[in-house]
């Protein structure tokens, strides 16, 4: 969140919800946190994780893709009734074999 952001627009993540596509199809997934975690954003506030997923490598080619997708639910601190939601464009998942 920006530093300059009004305090009363601090939210904390509550569930994870992705689409992850791979060669043999597509999962849903959807969750309370990431990785365990219910990050508490406020002014001057960035979270960032890791995560992993399963590609099948077992194809013949170079470059094995994947793609995910979703978004992020966040309830806000001054109001937990009230939801918002952070879309996450979909992007892209490769493992270079060469």
């Amino acid at each position: 969140m920006d530093k300059n952001e009004d305090p009363n627009k601090s939210c904390q993540l509550i569930r994870r919800h992705w689409t992850i596509t791979t060669s043999k199809g597509s999962i849903f997934t959807d969750g309370p946190g990431v990785i365990g975690l219910f990050p508490i954003i406020t002014p001057g506030v960035k979270f960032e994780y890791c995560s992993k997923c399963e590609l099948d490598d077992s194809l013949e080619y170079s470059t094995v893709v994947g793609t995910m997708n979703g978004y992020l639910s966040f309830s806000r601190l001054s109001n937990r009734d009230e939801i918002i939601t952070a879309i996450v464009p979909l992007f892209f998942l490769t493992i270079n074999q060469q």
